[in-house]
């Protein structure tokens, strides 16, 4: 009687599975193939993607070796083309790149006009934002408004361990030397010089800033 009804269990659990496969077969089936569709459809949007950053390095270079050779108006369209057409990765490289290009070329305006975008583009990491404020205050060092360049930078000194803390006070330091604000453009450049945390760049150049007085301890 044990082994009949073992059957008997057996035959009600295989027809039922029968059952479920004639019901749902089919939307699993189709779930099946939404789910390959969909793996293939990932893939090849990588590969598409590769192939974009490969062609994006290609043009970007190009654009490069255009400037290194003196051709700077067709590296600086180049680069421009680049930033309206590549991934944002290689969008924003050339972006800082065709500022560097125009400042090196004489034209300091349009230069910060791209660093103004960069800066005020919150998808930009900040890292890279910090850079192009710190580009556009030395353009403006010369004949900008002391505030602008202030408020421009005033981020990057909230936290004196951060990254551009030393490179933001040097700016100041010269700005406060451009206004004539001779005591503190010293103590800010003494301050620097003596800072064994600041880069060694900034350090020699604040060295270089106080030979510019007699007695720069005074």
């Amino acid at each position: 009687m044990s082994d009949l009804l073992r059957e008997i269990d057996e035959d009600i659990r295989i027809e039922r599975l029968r059952r479920l496969g004639r019901r749902y077969g089919p939307a699993a089936a189709g779930v099946a193939a939404l789910l390959a569709l969909a793996i293939g459809g990932w893939y090849l949007w990588q590969n598409h993607l590769e192939e974009r950053r490969a062609e994006d390095a290609d043009r970007y270079a190009a654009a490069m070796a255009a400037l290194e050779s003196g051709n700077t108006g067709l590296g600086i369209s180049d680069l421009a083309d680049l930033t309206r057409e590549a991934e944002s990765g290689y969008a924003l490289l050339a972006k800082l790149s065709e500022a560097a290009a125009l400042t090196a070329s004489g034209d300091p305006a349009a230069a910060i006009t791209l660093y103004d975008a960069i800066a005020d583009d919150d998808a930009v990491p900040p890292h890279f934002r910090a850079v192009a404020d710190l580009h556009a205050s030395y353009l403006l060092l010369d004949q900008g408004a002391a505030a602008v360049i202030r408020d421009r930078t005033a981020w990057l000194l909230e936290d004196p361990s951060g990254a551009w803390y030393a490179l933001a006070r040097e700016l100041n330091a010269h700005l406060a030397y451009r206004e004539a604000d001779t005591e503190t453009a010293k103590s800010e450049f003494r301050a620097l010089a003596d800072d064994a945390s600041v880069p060694r760049g900034v350090r020699t150049r604040a060295h270089r800033m106080l030979l510019l007085w007699p007695n720069p301890e005074d």
